[in-house]
């Protein structure tokens, strides 16, 4: 039975209301083909009808990413986040979808929906402001405002709301642990990180402040200690079902191969792909990828032989500041000017280049910030942000549709601002930068020849700013896309561990251009 044959089967089962028989079909068809369009909206459907809206997501998305252009793929999928009341990701996509000509009463009602959702939260606040703020369950009133006003992205005005409740209410845990969330959000991180540990000291076993805390301590890893967060004293209080959460591994994982302990790594990510599965499917879908793109990434990074791995008696220190991209070469040895160096990893999780070009500061600013001015003065470091941005579905190309502005100038804009980010934070440090552009592209069979040529454009489009403006500064670059790239502008195959990552084997090619 072929593909589009067993999905006609599969069709036919769903309209008939066979759903189970439908589910095993589409489950099938996902497990041969894991981007066939058709296959995974109808799944997500079905999930939807069963009222398990969060694990519909994935499905959505998927489905998505392989036909930008499908109407329907599109409002199940902002439909879905709506229903699970992610508002801004809704009114995001929403405005996406317009762009590509999605019109029609469903999206009309949608966007009637998104919009009465604020004014809802409004009225909300209102009444909950005019209720009794004297009683001994105040503070259940100024808690139930912070929420509102972090829903609805007024994040001054929830650290107001949750001070208050915890004047009313010191032991409150819940709201010092949604405070940590917004302080953390602001780029405050010392503050975020005391509303964690009063959290988590009036309640050892929440699961969820413990979780967010250890999202601060990982990526500040190095010098979390100044931060008043101590590591071993919050593992010895944690109780074995929170260990048994996945987030809780995968946190750990990469907390232990930063530190080089690969033995540990190993065993935190055999923890976590042995981890409950419906502990997985509960995690909200930003999440369940997070935790399952870094299990596969590092699972491939951990595969090198690291009893013969070379670096780790080397003193001198070359730093990686970056996102995921920061661990491909992390630990290993590389020859600068004629040194040996070590590269040693500083990780800001999701920190993409558009983030530096902002005027906002903010939770990827602050943690670039604390890890980049707390290296030894004169350091070597290596910056690479910014391959997610030349994705179809993330960065430049849906924002340039968003903000209706062309594509070149988009890019301009934000690797100016990106690069004099980094200049302005070296005043005074007086390190060495090379910053490293974006590899070929892989080819997405999933995506049309056209999409994936866009994607192509934009990297090289990408590349070629970064290398104007950091030129224009002094600033050295790595060119890891010239020996990348193979045929039409499309990744070569030789040097990437899976579809976005490169590995260590890179660092050969990287030394010709350092020496």
């Amino acid at each position: 039975m072929t593909i589009n044959e067993a999905l006609q089967k599969a069709v036919k089962a769903y309209n008939a209301g066979e759903t189970g028989t439908a589910k095993r079909l589409f489950a099938r068809i996902i497990e041969i083909e894991p981007n066939q369009p058709d296959a995974n909206h109808n799944m997500g459907s079905l999930l939807v009808k069963s009222g398990d809206i969060e694990a519909a997501i994935p499905f959505f998305k998927t489905a998505l990413e392989a036909d930008f252009i499908a109407a329907q793929y599109w409002f199940s999928y902002i439909d879905a986040l709506f229903k699970l009341e992610r508002y801004t990701e809704s009114k995001e996509l929403l405005a996406i979808a317009k762009t590509k000509g999605c019109k029609g009463k469903a999206f009309d009602d949608l966007e009637i929906k998104l919009n009465s959702t604020d004014v809802e939260l409004r009225v909300r606040i209102e009444r909950l402001q005019k209720s009794d703020l004297d009683g001994s369950d105040a503070y259940l009133a100024y808690f139930g405002i912070g929420e509102a006003w972090q829903r609805l992205g007024e994040l001054e005005q929830a650290i107001e709301a949750y001070s208050k409740a915890l004047y009313l209410k010191p032991d409150c845990a819940e709201a010092y642990s949604n405070m940590g969330v917004v302080l953390a959000d602001r780029g405050k991180l010392e503050e975020a990180i005391a509303a964690y540990n009063k959290a988590i000291a009036i309640k050892p076993d929440y699961a969820e402040a413990i979780e967010n805390s250890l999202v601060l301590a990982v990526q500040l890893l190095p010098i979390i200690a100044n931060y008043g967060y101590d590591f071993d004293n919050i593992d010895k209080q944690v109780k074995s079902k929170v260990v048994l959460r996945p987030k809780y591994q995968i946190q750990h994982l990469i907390k232990t191969f930063l530190e080089s302990d690969f033995s540990k790594a190993h065993t935190h990510n055999n923890n976590f792909k042995a981890c409950d599965p419906n502990l997985l499917d509960k995690l909200v879908p930003i999440d369940k990828v997070f935790c399952n793109a870094y299990s596969t990434f590092l699972g491939k990074l951990l595969e090198t032989n690291w009893d013969k791995a070379p670096g780790s008696e080397i003193e001198n220190k070359v730093y990686h500041l970056g996102e995921s991209h920061c661990l491909s070469y992390a630990h290993h040895k590389i020859k600068i000017d004629g040194s040996n160096f070590r590269i040693v990893p500083r990780i800001t999780f999701g920190a993409k280049v558009f983030h530096f070009s902002r005027i906002k500061d903010d939770i990827f600013k602050a943690i670039t910030k604390a890890n980049f001015v707390s290296l030894p003065k004169c350091s070597k470091v290596f910056i690479s942000f910014g391959e997610i941005d030349c994705r179809p579905n993330e960065g430049f190309i849906a924002a340039a549709k968003k903000l209706n502005v062309p594509l070149e100038d988009l890019i301009t804009d934000t690797v100016v601002g990106y690069v004099q980010w980094f200049l302005e934070q070296n005043e005074g440090q007086n390190h060495s930068l090379y910053f490293i552009n974006v590899p070929a592209p892989q080819y997405e069979k999933e995506h049309s020849a056209d999409l994936n040529s866009e994607v192509a454009r934009t990297v090289a489009l990408f590349n070629a700013a970064l290398e104007k403006y950091t030129l224009q500064h002094s600033f050295d670059l790595v060119d890891v896309f010239k020996f990348t790239v193979g045929n039409e502008r499309f990744s070569n195959g030789l040097f990437h561990v899976d579809n976005v990552h490169l590995g260590a084997k890179a660092i050969a090619e990287i030394e010709q251009q350092l020496n």
